[in-house]
């Protein structure tokens, strides 16, 4: 479940999983939503822990949301690995600097295999 400026959240019948949204200045919401949802796609896909997959997911869709336009403005592997670099490193937030640095690593291995474009992170074309 996406809440904008409330992060995204995750309901398993075992679990309730959130993470906050990434610090951005919003430029324009159009497609972030769709951003997110893929990035949690991946990460469900490549079986990785619900945490990280929302730390990566709420990057994803903010670097969207600091872009203005949908298409060939989403995200770029380079504004959300700023902006998970920055959440790894963020003091207000220690409980997820983990979580963040887990996501680094999801990002570096989608950009790094499967033929991603790594100017623009198309996750779509990895699931």
């Amino acid at each position: 479940m996406k809440r904008g400026a409330g992060g995204c959240f995750i309901l398993t019948p075992t679990q309730l999983v959130h993470h906050p949204c990434m610090k951005i200045q919003l430029e324009d919401s159009v497609g972030c939503g769709d951003s997110l949802a893929a990035a949690v796609v991946l990460a469900y896909t490549r079986g990785d822990a619900l945490l990280p997959a929302l730390a990566l997911a709420n990057a994803v869709g903010g670097a969207t949301a600091a872009r203005r336009g949908a298409g060939r403005n989403v995200a770029t592997a380079e504004m959300v690995r700023e902006l998970l670099s920055d959440c790894a490193n963020d003091e207000e937030r220690v409980e997820y600097q983990e979580s963040a640095r887990q996501a680094l690593d999801i990002l570096t291995h989608a950009t790094s295999s499967n033929g991603l474009d790594r100017q623009t992170f198309k996750v779509s074309s990895a699931v």
